[in-house]
């Protein structure tokens, strides 16, 4: 679409050695049916880490009424961080993984009543595994 949904931000680790990232999933920037088949995916957080020289992405994606998460990153030796995904609802729902190929090809699920209205608020957590 012509808005552009994705946040944008940069790498910054706090005393406790994270990175923290709080906005709204923006479920609506898959409302459009580009395609019927198969999942279709749409970034919607980049954080940019020049000091790691690469960028970690988080994707939302949708097939059929279901949503998905993934997350993955350009830098060298990504599977040296972690990532965590904290989506508040009724309840709260936590993901993890870290930043590797083998994780970006497992997406994570959201519960199948969520809908494309729905309003989720989220938290992504970025930290070095070591």
């Amino acid at each position: 679409g012509d808005l552009d949904e994705c946040r944008r931000e940069h790498l910054c680790f706090q005393e406790d050695g994270e990175h923290k990232s709080e906005g709204v999933l923006p479920l609506f920037i898959l409302a459009d049916p580009v395609s019927t088949r198969g999942l279709h995916w749409e970034s919607f957080l980049i954080v940019y880490a020049p000091q790691l020289q690469g960028t970690f992405y988080f994707d939302v994606g949708k097939a059929g009424k279901l949503f998905y998460l993934r997350a993955y990153s350009d830098i060298p030796s990504p599977g040296d961080y972690s990532w965590r995904i904290t989506v508040r609802e009724s309840n709260t729902m936590n993901f993890e993984g870290v930043f590797s190929a083998e994780d970006y090809a497992k997406p994570r699920v959201l519960p199948a009543h969520i809908q494309i209205s729905h309003n989720l608020p989220y938290t992504i957590t970025i930290k070095s595994s070591h």
